[in-house]
C-alpha cells in the first residue's frame, strides 16, 4: 500500500510548498531575477521599475504553477472517485426496456 497524501485540491496549499521553494538567496532566483530585470530594462523601463516588475512576474509564475497544479490535484481525485464508481457499476442489475411493469402492491 502507498502511504502517499491525497492531493490538497487547494491553490494556497500548492503556492505555500512553491514558495519555500522559491527564496532570495537562492542561485536560482538570483538568476532568474537577473535575467528579467534585463528583459524589463530591454523594453525601455528603468532599472528600479525593471526590479519591481520582475518581482512581481516570479510571483504570478508562482501563482500560475500553483493553480496549474490545482488543477492536476482536482482531476487526480476526479480520477480515483471514478475509478472507485466501476464495482458499483459492475453490480447493478440490467433492466429490460418495453417488458411488463412490475406489480408494487
Amino acid at each position: 500500500m502507498v502511504d502517499a497524501p491525497l492531493p490538497s485540491c487547494s491553490p494556497r496549499g500548492n503556492q505555500s510548498r512553491l514558495v519555500e521553494q522559491v527564496t532570495p538567496s537562492s542561485p536560482q532566483y538570483q538568476d532568474t531575477l537577473h535575467q528579467i530585470t534585463d528583459f524589463f530594462v530591454a523594453q525601455g523601463s528603468s532599472l528600479a521599475q525593471a526590479h519591481q516588475q520582475a518581482i512581481q512576474w516570479i510571483g504570478q509564475q508562482v501563482q500560475t504553477q500553483a493553480s496549474f497544479l490545482s488543477y492536476m490535484d482536482a482531476f487526480w481525485v476526479l480520477m480515483l472517485i471514478s475509478l472507485s464508481a466501476i464495482p458499483l457499476a459492475l453490480t447493478l442489475r440490467k433492466v429490460r426496456l418495453g417488458g411488463p411493469a412490475p406489480m408494487g402492491h
